[in-house]
């Protein structure tokens, strides 16, 4: 039987997560790229049960422990926690499976985490060096995968760049990726590359 569970939902966000509840049944596996502390992750792994498995990445240190911390509260053991942002390696000198993350320190739990900052930011944001791993690496053992959840702040492009062969193998997967064409152009890529890249992988 299922136990009851609540997960606090942010009004902006209903929308994605009766996405998720629509899509997501008892067994599957999920991933959760971007995963702050846990809204999608805690509700993916209620939804998914003892049965099913939710693989949730996030690399920023101080959001990693509260995750943590709510999955033990919840007693919740179907989930497995990585520390990687699930994008390629930057070119800023760092080692080959590092990348440079962006933070507002200010903040109890940062919000607009990311790649890339407005010059504005300069003063404000810090940073953190965070190892990088791709999602088709991660799931290499999986056959398949049922829902796939990005919300990185403009590098969605290439975070499902590196997923191409975990959706080919996938047929039934359900995708919820974040839509913010500014915080892509950020990143170097765009809004435009998005929907390209979502048509070659038939995922519209």
């Amino acid at each position: 039987a299922r136990r009851r569970f609540q997960v606090n939902l942010p009004r902006c966000e209903v929308m994605a997560y009766i996405c998720t509840c629509q899509h997501l049944r008892w067994g599957d596996v999920a991933v959760d790229v971007g995963a702050h502390v846990g809204q999608n992750t805690l509700l993916m792994a209620a939804l998914v049960g003892p049965s099913g498995q939710v693989l949730s990445l996030e690399p920023l240190p101080s959001l990693r422990k509260q995750l943590k911390e709510k999955l033990r509260r919840e007693q919740l053991d179907n989930v497995t926690v990585f520390p990687y942002a699930a994008v390629g390696p930057g070119n800023e000198h760092l080692p080959d499976t590092s990348r440079k993350l962006y933070f507002n320190p200010s903040e109890p739990t940062p919000m607009m985490n990311r790649f890339w900052i407005a010059p504005e930011e300069a003063g404000v944001f810090d940073s953190v060096v965070v190892p990088c791993q791709t999602v088709d690496t991660l799931t290499e053992g999986i056959p398949e995968i049922h829902f796939l959840k990005v919300d990185v702040e403009g590098a969605e492009v290439e975070v499902l760049l590196g997923a191409q062969e975990t959706i080919k193998r996938s047929p039934n997967i359900g995708l919820l990726v974040e839509y913010w064409p500014w915080g892509q152009r950020q990143f170097g890529s765009s809004a435009q590359g998005l929907l390209k890249l979502l048509l070659d992988l038939n995922l519209t």
